[in-house]
């Protein structure tokens, strides 16, 4: 087996990586930073009505709530 082509090859491959190690590539321009963002419009305070009107309104349960309870069932 001859070994001529590999000392080419490898010095080739050396100086390509000596190239790239002590000149790299120019330095590129610092990034630019992005806008500001504007923040969201906040939204108008709702009043909060107790009870039934107003079913979006947390309600806290106290107990055991078996699991055929319509609170678990999608009706």
């Amino acid at each position: 087996m001859s070994s001529k082509p590999f000392f080419p090859l490898l010095i080739l491959l050396l100086a390509s990586l000596a190239c790239g190690l002590f000149s790299p590539a120019a330095p590129t321009a610092p990034p630019v930073p992005p806008p500001p963002t504007i923040p969201p419009t906040p939204l108008p305070p709702r009043p909060v009505e107790p009870g039934e009107a107003n079913p979006d309104e947390p309600v806290f349960i106290i107990g055991e709530i078996p699991y055929t309870s319509p609170f678990f069932l999608d009706t």
